[in-house]
């Protein structure tokens, strides 16, 4: 009996040691959960003030670490990745202010070659033939600007010669009555010809853009009425100016999915902006967006500032009349300021027309 009270109580004593030891690990990995979320608080927190611009307290602890990780990226971004225009501007800005061109390429005089004379695209001796039976309707989407539903109307005239279909006047949106079993519908159809095509099919557009197609009245009137101002407001060139169209509307921004200086407010204004215009299309399964990328592959619209050093370099001065053709810019009192610090003398429809003129216009 002494021996099997022993062994008894040796085996309660293996027992508790065992209990022990479990009760021990419990308490460790609870340990280890509690201090790893306690960590990953600590990080959103650190994130969150910083993001909400922390005080002085947070900025003497890990938010620093955390701001000098993220310039060290920058730092070390490969070239042309990150947009850096603005910085290259205040540095060379000085040395612009102080240059002024000898031969301002506007009054360069520009003589002709002996015996080199402009001819028409077409030939004007056109020859009528009947109509072969149309094969359907095309109907196509004009978009963009002005000249960009021009070039659309040309093309879609030689897409329905090509196809022997009848082509139905462009438009922004389509009538459900034109809704034919034989009808092809293209939507957005812009600049989707190619320019290598056969000399007849060539002809074919330069008809319709050069012959076919004429603004209406008051586009025409209100346009040489503004050709004819900015003329005389550039008497430093003998009425010779540069005309420009900046494509940096919202759209075109958001389209591109580049990133610019504006920061994390622009980042979100411009997310917006893609997601009221298309509705998920860069959130879909396998899209990648790599705005640094886009940048080093030249897919980013030129800011005002970069179309102005651009110009800047070709040998244009600050008494060069430039005349901004375009939409809205996309946050104009930024990004217009540096354009106009390079070209003082810059004219835009706003300042050229009366109000009377642009009024009929609007959309009401």
């Amino acid at each position: 009996m002494p021996a099997e009270a022993a062994s008894a109580s040796m085996r309660g004593t293996e027992a508790g040691a065992k209990n022990a030891r479990r009760v021990a690990r419990v308490l460790v990995g609870r340990r280890r959960r509690a201090a790893v979320l306690l960590l990953a608080l600590a990080y959103v927190a650190a994130m969150l003030m910083l993001l909400l611009g922390g005080g002085a307290g947070m900025r003497a602890g890990g938010v620093d670490r955390v701001v000098a990780v993220a310039t060290h990226r920058r730092a070390s971004a490969p070239p042309g990745s990150l947009y850096r225009s603005h910085l290259v501007f205040e540095r060379l800005l000085p040395d612009m202010r102080a240059f002024v061109s000898r031969t301002n390429p506007l009054v360069a005089s520009h003589t002709k070659k002996t015996g080199k004379r402009w001819a028409p695209c077409r030939s004007k001796n056109l020859t009528q033939s009947e109509l072969p039976p149309s094969n359907g309707f095309l109907i196509v989407e004009a978009n963009g600007g002005l000249n960009q539903q021009r070039i659309s109307i040309c093309d879609a005239v030689v897409v329905a010669r090509m196809l022997n279909a009848t082509l139905v006047t462009p438009a922004f949106h389509v009538n459900s009555v034109w809704r034919d079993a034989r009808a092809v519908r293209i939507a957005p159809f812009s600049n989707r010809l190619a320019h290598s095509v056969p000399s007849n099919i060539q002809a074919l557009r330069c008809l319709a853009n050069y012959e076919a197609l004429r603004f209406s009245e008051p586009i025409r009137i209100v346009a040489e009425n503004m050709v004819d101002r900015m003329m005389k407001r550039s008497t430093l060139a003998v009425g010779k100016y540069v005309s420009v169209h900046l494509r940096f509307e919202e759209d075109m921004v958001a389209f591109s999915c580049c990133k610019y200086d504006g920061g994390l407010k622009e980042n979100i204004a411009m997310e917006n902006a893609r997601e009221r215009s298309w509705r998920g299309k860069f959130h879909r399964p396998g899209r990648v967006i790599n705005p640094e990328a886009n940048r080093r592959n030249g897919r980013c619209p030129l800011t005002p500032l970069e179309v102005g050093m651009m110009l800047r370099g070709m040998g244009f001065d600050n008494t060069t009349s430039l005349y901004v053709a375009s939409g809205k810019i996309y946050n104009a009192e930024k990004y217009m300021t540096s354009l106009r610090q390079l070209f003082p003398l810059l004219q835009t429809k706003e300042t050229l027309a009366t109000p009377e003129e642009l009024a009929q216009f609007k959309v009401p």
